[in-house]
């Protein structure tokens, strides 16, 4: 029990860090621009930084949603929300958040690939765009040039989400 409680210990300390590392990314990007925009009297330099600014918060409150999210399902608190929508809605909707949260290399070309132009599901919306988000997100990192791919593929019994990228991958050791 004392080395489950230890490792346990260990692996929030772990979180915490991660997570304090996330936080610090969107928020160093709002107070640098933020104290730029002051000065700055280019109309368009100004409509830039504003722009990032908003970018940043996006990801910062998409942090702390995660965040909260996770809370509750640590403690039993989750509520799915199902409802009927088309697939095709569902990646629109990444696409516009993806262009929100972060900004891919200009090396890097983002497809989607759909393979029917109306699927009707009935899953969380939401949920199911923050996964494939989260996947995005992660490939993004790693991917500096080529590029990400989300789509998905349809059999009698079951949908299938991906995520493709052309990044360096996972090493053998940490998958």
């Amino acid at each position: 029990a004392k080395e489950k409680a230890e490792e346990s210990d260990k692996l929030k300390s772990a979180f915490l860090a991660n997570v304090s590392h996330e936080f610090r990314t969107p928020l160093n990007s709002i107070m640098g621009f933020s104290s730029l925009l002051v000065d700055e009297e280019n109309k368009e330099e100004r409509e830039k930084y504003m722009d990032i600014i908003q970018m940043n918060s996006d990801m910062l409150i998409n942090l702390i949603e995660g965040l909260l999210d996770m809370s509750r399902i640590e403690i039993g608190d989750v509520k799915i929300e199902n409802l009927e929508f088309n697939i095709n809605d569902l990646f629109i909707s990444i696409k516009s958040n993806l262009n929100k949260t972060f900004t891919l290399s200009p090396n890097v070309e983002f497809i989607i690939e759909r393979p029917m132009d109306m699927l009707m599901l009935n899953l969380d919306f939401r949920r199911t765009e923050q996964i494939l988000l989260n996947f995005l997100t992660n490939a993004s990192k790693y991917t500096q040039h080529g590029s990400i791919t989300i789509g998905y593929d349809v059999t009698e019994s079951e949908i299938r989400f991906y995520v493709k990228d052309t990044g360096c991958g996972i090493p053998e050791d940490k998958i």
